[in-house]
């Protein structure tokens, strides 16, 4: 399967581009309107902010994967194939609910093309992320204990905030709720049940990103990944993990010493591979 690898990476940008192709590029349209026309600037500024997250996050998408097939240098290409399967997985569980809930809605219906592209963009991803997490290049990121390891490189303060600040982003850029939230009428009781959602949709993208692929988007840009400290690095590590990320101000306590997240599930992050065994004398690693 390993050879189907390049044939996932490029039904990426092409389902992406194929998609927007077909709604005429209506959102990049919307976004050139409001920078051209100041007519166009009288919506809630909460839409444009999301369009161009959801641009830049599809555009991130489409580069990772022209890297892939562009660069010859084997290390960078293994990067680009980790990045691209931790990132196209919250992508496709986000189209695969929003699909189900526009069919509900009657947003999408079967009278016109548009339930269609959808269904199959949605099954064209579901197949690129299937053959990524199953052929790593390098393996799937391994659980670990790093007190195992006399030697192991921990993610900085300036890696910790450049993932976190990539998943924030792409956390926004992909998902719909606290558009919904902002745009939704405050008087109305409806607005109250939109805030557990959003928390919901916050741990899901966390604790399955680091529970079934090992590491986050944003972490996957600055090859980290979460290890144990005392034991193995474990589903209910991962869970904990994701809990403790809903502590108020806890994406800041790195700044002040380990993140809350990390002691409540005693774990850290470390630089991915950078854990080793001291050779004994004679010993080759």
């Amino acid at each position: 399967m390993k050879k189907l690898v390049p044939f996932a990476i490029a039904l990426i940008p092409v389902s992406i581009i194929g998609v927007e192709a077909f709604w005429n590029f209506q959102i990049e349209r919307y976004i050139y309107s409001w920078l051209t026309i100041p007519e166009a600037r009288s919506q809630h500024p909460a839409i444009i902010i999301k369009m161009l997250l959801y641009v830049a996050a599809m555009l991130f998408l489409i580069g990772t994967s022209v890297i892939y097939f562009c660069t010859p240098d084997p290390k960078l290409k293994d990067a680009t194939v980790y990045t691209l399967r931790t990132a196209l997985f919250p992508l496709t569980l986000c189209n695969i609910s929003a699909v189900i809930i526009n069919f509900h809605l009657d947003n999408l219906t079967w009278d016109n093309m548009n339930g269609y592209v959808a269904i199959i963009r949605t099954g064209v991803q579901m197949i690129s992320v299937y053959i990524l997490w199953k052929e790593a290049p390098s393996g799937n990121i391994p659980r670990i204990n790093v007190s195992a390891y006399p030697l192991y490189e921990e993610s900085g303060k300036r890696e910790r905030l450049i993932h976190h600040t990539a998943d924030m982003l792409y956390f926004y850029g992909i998902t719909d709720f606290w558009v919904i939230y902002l745009l939704s009428d405050p008087n109305h009781i409806q607005k109250i049940f939109h805030i557990p959602g959003m928390i919901v949709v916050y741990f899901l993208y966390f604790f399955l990103a680091e529970a079934l692929l090992g590491q986050t988007p944003g972490q996957s840009l600055t090859n980290s990944c979460p290890v144990g400290l005392r034991s193995p690095m474990t589903v209910r590590k991962a869970l904990l993990r994701s809990l403790g990320r809903l502590i108020p101000f806890d994406r800041f306590s790195f700044l002040w010493g380990k993140n809350w997240h990390d002691r409540v599930s005693g774990t850290t992050v470390a630089r991915r591979n950078s854990w080793k065994d001291i050779p004994f004398e004679g010993e080759r690693l």
